[in-house]
């Protein structure tokens, strides 16, 4: 059970008197993004589009619905299990909505004549794309933090001369479409052979769409790292400073893509002065996205910092919940410090926040001992999860007496082992959903449901530690040996490429 501060309690306590007279539904793509707060709010409920590894827990706990649908959240709204399941709770006849990422302003209207009272917690949906939109935030922050910003041009993509580029940009340069994640809008050109294959991404584009806007940047050589932060009136509380595993081969084939975050490292790689202007850089941005827009509650921001310089870039902002928010939640209440998403629950809720905004952020980006990362499909065509022996839970790298002992007594299928050899077993050791069902003898695997459909550079697996998952090899970072060889074997029993 956590013991929380009573500074952290109260924040807690306002939330809930609001929460005890209209339940809050949270709208999410799968249930593991609406983790975070389910174990300290009641009346706080999941409403998932598709069935993960944690919806059993949130099933089991009567804390939300899987309503299986892959059409967004009009259709959760639309549908007869969300309204009866608002309806079997039913408190003043009242709730709230919270979306995940609100994509359709229109998609609230048909919901709103179901005779229950209901608001939106959510910037509207033209705000967050307009934002998202990769040259409209460029051409906006470009006023504000224009030394942060890469070289950059917008263009057409059948008016990109790739020499003409090349000599502007030295030979190391992006491609990005407007829209796009984990990657998939972002083309890297190099003088490397690994360029052909992008150069073919590129041709294809520019023959189908070659009127497309577009936003060309020099390529940054460095590190990265990701920042949450979350706009609360006039204020930019920031926090949750992570490394950026990004583009690493076995799980994932895209370049750019992300594949987890690192919140050990950053303290190793950046000086206490780097980190403070990254905290100011983000909450300049934060300042303006909230003067210029409007734009209120959680948001997030990429950064790279340059090598050869030290020198701080802005490569993207995130202007809604980040994928991490769910783990830096729980990881927030089990270091005592009050979560950015319960801020941006005061925020869009009314709700009084007073914690010194320096003082919080000073905190906020300190390390804290965890990691996750995941394993995206390498295959060009969808596929379904295959049946195997493995499953989600808790598990520990033990023996391999151990593990024959385990096997000897029939519990052959909580046995994983990652060499022929079966001297470096992985044993399951009961079942978790969360960072905080653990310790830092143990890690979380979490695996998509067989039978699930996997698309292109989409998630299979994940998993978490209480502890960095990094080796420093001179200063480049690489990732423990024992992660790799466990995540090359969940490729062989988990993905069809």
């Amino acid at each position: 059970m956590l013991q929380l501060s009573s500074k952290i309690t109260e924040v807690i306590a306002n939330i809930q008197a609001e929460l005890n007279k209209s339940p809050l539904y949270f709208l999410v793509p799968e249930s593991e993004r609406a983790l975070g707060l389910e174990d300290v709010l009641g009346n706080y409920f999941s409403i998932s589009a598709s069935t993960d590894a944690v919806s059993h827990y949130i099933l089991n706990q009567h804390k939300g619905i899987v309503i299986e649908s892959s059409k967004g959240a009009a259709s959760i709204l639309a549908s007869e299990k969300f309204l009866n399941f608002v309806k079997s709770i039913n408190i003043n006849n009242s709730c709230y909505i919270q979306f995940f990422k609100n994509t359709d302003d229109d998609a609230f209207v048909e919901f709103a004549t179901k005779g229950i009272e209901s608001k939106i917690l959510n910037n509207s949906a033209s705000i967050t794309r307009e934002l998202e939109n990769k040259i409209k935030q460029y051409e906006l922050l470009v006023s504000v933090i224009p030394e942060n910003l890469p070289l950059t041009e917008i263009t057409n993509l059948g008016k990109l001369n790739i020499s003409t580029l090349k000599e502007k940009f030295s030979h190391l340069f992006t491609i990005q479409m407007p829209f796009g994640h984990t990657g998939s809008s972002t083309i890297l050109i190099t003088d490397s052979k690994d360029s052909e294959t992008e150069m073919e991404k590129l041709n294809l584009l520019i023959s189908k769409i070659p009127n497309r806007e577009c936003k060309v940047a020099k390529y940054i050589v460095g590190h990265t790292f990701t920042i949450n932060a979350c706009n609360y009136r006039d204020k930019t509380y920031v926090a949750g400073l992570s490394y950026q595993y990004t583009g690493i081969s076995g799980l994932t084939d895209v370049k750019a893509a992300t594949v987890g975050n690192d919140w050990d490292l950053p303290e190793a790689l950046l000086s206490s002065e780097q980190i403070q202007e990254i905290v100011n850089l983000t909450q300049k941005v934060g300042r303006a996205i909230f003067e210029h827009k409007g734009f209120r509650g959680l948001f997030g921001l990429d950064i790279i910092v340059e090598k050869l310089t030290g020198k701080i870039f802005l490569l993207e902002l995130n202007p809604r919940q980040t994928a991490s928010i769910s783990i830096h939640t729980k990881l927030q209440l089990l270091n005592d410090q009050t979560p950015l998403s319960l801020i941006n629950l005061c925020e869009f809720l009314n709700i009084d926040f007073s914690e010194n905004v320096d003082v919080y952020s000073a905190v906020g980006v300190k390390k804290i001992p965890a990691a996750q990362l995941v394993m995206r499909s390498l295959t060009d065509e969808d596929y379904l999860l295959p049946q195997t022996i493995l499953k989600s839970g808790i598990y520990r790298q033990l023996s391999d007496n151990s593990a024959r002992e385990i096997i000897a007594e029939g519990g052959g299928d909580n046995v994983i082992f990652l060499d022929s050899a079966q001297d470096r077993p992985l044993i399951w050791q009961n079942e978790g959903y969360t960072i905080s069902d653990f310790n830092q003898n143990g890690f979380l695997l979490l695996i998509k449901p067989a039978g699930t459909n996997i698309s292109y550079n989409e998630e299979i697996a994940r998993v978490q530690f209480n502890r960095g998952l990094y080796i420093m090899l001179g200063d480049e970072v690489k990732i423990l040996p024992l992660v790799k060889d466990a995540f090359a074997r969940l490729r062989i029993m988990l993905d069809q490429s």
